[in-house]
């Protein structure tokens, strides 16, 4: 180890324990206080949305949360629109659900608007990751509730995510017991209104102008002037 001398290490990457976490360039600000969002109007059917692009479960990026056995038993309860791109998603899924229909995106594809909840499952449970999908849905101007499947504990989502702006599923004990929820949420205004509370108080917005520390590249440059000597 001792080629290693005079050399440190810092991390920049997207968990919680890097020297500098470096992860999607979402910043939250306070709004007005007179700025009032509010959804109105309840119904007895419940919409959820899921675009699903990796459906392999033996390939490279083969997918291990389990997400596509999930959606599909969420299925039986409530009315869920699949989008894929994959023809192998659509196989995927018609094996565990021959009369579920997934559909390839085209022009007649309804406005998320149509939709209550967005599914947005990542492809395995990882430490400290959570899907961009997860964050457009909050950045957007639509009334959609992001369903989420992701992270190893609860927390990861509590931790940087506007307060009750989701549904997670490790909340619910099946599938089926999540559909129950989403039924009362639904058909409850104040219910459907406390998913959306935060929206009042926040404004999420993409920061491309967002750039990793000065002192990163300070570092940088002194490992290269090190490794030199």
């Amino acid at each position: 180890m001792r080629r290693w001398n005079g050399y440190f290490n810092y991390t920049v990457v997207l968990k919680q324990d890097s020297d500098w976490r470096y992860m999607w360039a979402y910043d939250i600000e306070l709004r007005s206080s007179d700025h009032i969002i509010k959804w109105q109007g309840v119904s007895q059917v419940v919409k959820a949305l899921w675009f699903v692009s990796n459906c392999d479960e033996k390939g490279e990026y083969k997918v291990t949360s389990g997400r596509v056995e999930y959606a599909v038993e969420l299925a039986k309860y409530i009315q869920l629109s699949i989008y894929t791109y994959r023809t192998l998603c659509e196989n995927y899924i018609s094996r565990y659900a021959p009369k579920l229909v997934v559909n390839l995106p085209d022009e007649k594809q309804p406005p998320l608007s149509d939709f209550h909840f967005y599914l947005a499952f990542e492809n395995s449970l990882c430490e400290d990751y959570i899907t961009e999908k997860f964050w457009k849905i909050l950045e957007g101007r639509h009334l959609v509730i992001p369903i989420v499947m992701g992270g190893l504990r609860m927390e990861e989502y509590e931790n940087i995510a506007p307060p009750n702006s989701y549904i997670h599923v490790k909340n619910f004990s099946s599938p089926k017991h999540l559909a129950e929820h989403l039924r009362y949420v639904v058909s409850n205004e104040k219910a459907f209104n406390y998913y959306l509370e935060w929206r009042n108080k926040y404004r999420l917005y993409k920061n491309c102008n967002q750039q990793l520390p000065r002192l990163y590249y300070s570092v940088v440059t002194l490992s290269i002037s090190v490794k030199k000597q």
